[in-house]
């Protein structure tokens, strides 16, 4: 490398680190306009961005969708370097993408460091992590929330079975999906389909800030499961369940349709606290009254 090139890639380093600290120093949300001059500024020089960059990247993911045309096909350059994804030309392209990434973030599919760098692409493991964690938020404000904030009539246009699988995976399911095939299957051999996408890193806000950017209210934050076993089998039965629970011929399919929304509705309305506090409270009672009885 000569000494031209390493002096203009430092003088991009240091504008983008006089933008990193100044909103790490006034806990100022980066502008559009800011996250744009980065993603410039790494496209010029052909940057690595540090893992501090996409950290603060990721802070400001309510704004992701400025970066995420730079960022996706970083991701996408390095799986296909490790030979992990199709061409996107794929049916299923979107859906294995978004799988991999999900598990790359939950740690169940690692890379050692100096392997991540050898792509020029990311500095370590931990900068590409932060990087599928943006393309997942991604997924989930910018296609399945936004799609959320359409009416009915405007989602039954553009929705077809790949994207109510994505968001389901995304863990933001499309809360009106016109009737599908019920013999809805991808065809492709894929059986490391992740179905839910659960936070394990303290993320709780996200589900508030979906809500803010585009209507998004249901994050599911309870269901991270137990994704971390059989890493080629991961929880297969549980993505396809709600895809090919059809109702029988000889029952009424509307009332049956419109029961198992009532349903899931209902059950989406609690979590884990929720339970845990009508069990206790329940065995609390039942001691009051254990107590009432033995002194009566």
């Amino acid at each position: 490398m000569n000494l031209e090139l390493q002096g203009k890639i430092n003088e991009g380093l240091k504008k983008i680190n006089i933008i990193i600290n100044k909103t790490n120093q006034t806990q100022v949300p980066l502008t559009g306009e800011e996250i744009t001059k980065i993603v410039e500024i790494a496209k010029r020089y052909k940057l690595i961005l540090p893992l501090k960059a996409l950290n603060t990247l990721y802070d400001n993911k309510r704004s992701v969708e400025y970066v995420i045309d730079y960022i996706k096909p970083q991701i996408i350059t390095f799986f296909n370097a490790k030979k992990l994804l199709t061409s996107d030309r794929d049916e299923y392209f979107d859906i294995k993408l978004l799988n991999l990434c999900i598990r790359v973030k939950k740690d169940i599919l690692t890379f050692e460091d100096n392997e991540v760098l050898r792509t020029q692409l990311f500095e370590d493991f931990e900068s590409f992590k932060v990087a599928c964690k943006l393309y997942v938020w991604n997924v989930k404000l910018n296609e399945c929330a936004k799609l959320n904030s359409l009416d009915d009539d405007e989602i039954q246009a553009v929705y077809n079975k790949n994207t109510g699988r994505l968001c389901r995976i995304a863990n933001v399911p499309v809360k009106y999906e016109p009737t599908t095939d019920p013999e809805e299957g991808d065809g492709s051999g894929e059986s490391s389909i992740i179905p839910e996408e659960g936070e394990e890193d303290g993320e709780g806000g996200e589900n508030q800030e979906g809500k803010n950017q585009e209507g998004e209210n249901q994050e599911g934050e309870n269901q991270e499961g137990n994704s971390d076993q059989n890493t080629n089998q991961s929880n297969i039965n549980e993505s396809t369940a709600s895809e090919t629970d059809q109702p029988d011929e000889n029952q009424d399919t509307i009332t049956k349709s419109e029961t198992f929304k009532n349903i899931e509705k209902f059950s989406i309305s609690f979590t884990d606290e929720d339970y845990q506090y009508i069990v206790t409270t329940s065995i609390f009672i039942f001691i009051i009254f254990l107590m009432y009885i033995t002194y009566k």
